[in-house]
Order: structure tokens, then sequence, then C-alpha cells
């Protein structure tokens, strides 16, 4: 699957911090609604970790997502 994720502005500095602080505030605040619950843990992905709820945070805050394609 492919799929592209759009923001405005540059992406080293403005893209880059809404998705650090995202994933932050999604970790504090949306704790219960992650994948595997609160108590999962170990090395993993912000997409394997966060799922959804970052998903949704993101869009809130301008980042775009496009449906995924089959290549």
């Amino acid at each position: 699957l492919v799929s592209s994720i759009r923001g405005k502005g540059d992406p080293g500095y403005k893209v880059t911090s809404k998705f650090l602080a995202e994933c932050a505030l999604c970790l504090v605040q949306n704790a219960d609604e992650l994948p595997g619950g609160k108590n999962y843990g170990g090395v993993l992905t912000s997409a394997t970790g966060l799922g959804m709820p970052l998903v949704e945070r993101l869009m809130r805050v301008g980042i775009e997502f496009d449906d995924p394609k089959e290549i």
C-alpha cells in the first residue's frame, strides 16, 4: 500500500514540530485509546504505537492523508 501525507509549511520545521507535539500529546491524553492499551510497549513506530488516535489528532491540526492505494 502507498499513501501520501501533506502539511502546510516547511517540512523540516513546521510540519515536523506538529508531528512531534501531537505524538507526545497523544501518548499523554489518549493513552487508553492506543493500540494495545497504555501498558503496551517496546520499540514501535509512531503508526504502530499510536495508530488512529494520532491520525485523528494530526487531521485536526491540518495534516492531510490520502487514501491508501495498492501498488
